[in-house]
């Protein structure tokens, strides 16, 4: 083959690898990859034009009991179906992504308020009107959906405040009764998250967790000079485990190292390293994007 020809063959090869990067395996939908690199140039753009855009965040109502009943197998089969129908039901320059299990995101340049709420609508009864099957036995499935929609520019004005909006919106959606959309305006106060919980009720002592918090202080002291520890905090909800973190990761911060959170779903538990690659996009999100570039 000629030179330029092996150049051309690698370039297309390049191509299709970055394309690769950006999609999903199972649905054929984006990936949060995707979401991270392009929803800041997306929100810029309409920024720059005047115009609004909105974002939904979906999941599927009761997909572990999904799992736990027909196995795994049937769970991509409907996470499989679901992708079918959000690539149906939206826009030609919508963005529709697999956000991560059964978790969904879609974002909507100037699409307005009105036009967002005829397709969640639509969404949901297609879903709930879908005949979803076991593969295997052929068992007939109810699956439905709850989505949380947040809009740009009213509700959040960046990327991050954007997701965290629309998260905010479907866990209003779910305590509702599920199968079933929200906006941010929806939202009722007894949904509060964790840092306004803080603010009503501060705890600034860490109370009868000391001699595990000084444990962990003294294996970070040992792992500075290169010895490695591998520690366990098990117990039942309640215990203070999270609080106990909390600490160590304030001390580690006075130390100057950095340090890594990750919370592991059912869903990605058999998806190599994908806790590990969410934990990583999140901390490059919050340094900020010259550094997630």
């Amino acid at each position: 083959m000629p030179i330029r020809g092996m150049e051309d063959k690698r370039e297309l090869d390049r191509e299709k690898l970055k394309t690769m990067a950006f999609m999903d395996d199972l649905t054929g939908l984006y990936n949060r990859r995707f979401l991270y690199k392009y929803l800041p140039t997306e929100l810029g753009d309409v920024k720059q034009l005047g115009k609004p855009l909105c974002m939904f965040m979906m999941d599927v109502d009761n997909f572990k009991g999904i799992n736990d009943s027909y196995g795994h197998l049937c769970g991509d089969s409907v996470l499989s179906e679901i992708g079918r129908i959000l690539q149906k039901s939206f826009r030609g320059g919508d963005s529709v992504i697999r956000y991560a299990g059964d978790e969904f995101i879609a974002v909507l340049p100037g699409a307005s308020r009105e036009d967002a709420l005829n397709i969640a609508k639509r969404i949901i009864e297609k879903v709930d009107k879908n005949h979803f099957s076991d593969p295997e036995s052929k068992t007939s499935i109810h699956v439905t959906v709850s989505i949380g929609i947040a809009l740009y520019p009213q509700d959040a004005q960046d990327p991050e405040k954007l997701l965290r909006q629309a998260d905010r919106a479907l866990y209003s959606s779910k305590r509702s009764g599920r199968n079933r959309f929200s906006t941010v305006s929806d939202i009722t106060e007894e949904v509060l998250d964790e840092s306004k919980l803080q603010e009503l009720f501060p705890c600034p002592k860490l109370i009868s967790r000391g001699p595990e918090l000084d444990q962990l202080k003294k294996y970070l002291d040992e792992a500075e000079k290169g010895k490695s520890n591998f520690i366990l905090i098990a117990g039942e909800r309640g215990m203070g485990k999270t609080r106990l973190l909390d600490e160590f990761k304030k001390y580690a911060q006075l130390k100057g190292i950095t340090t890594i959170g990750a919370s592991c779903s059912p869903e990605i538990a058999e998806q190599p390293y994908q806790t590990l690659i969410g934990a990583l996009e999140n901390l490059f999100i919050s340094l900020g994007p010259q550094v997630r570039e």
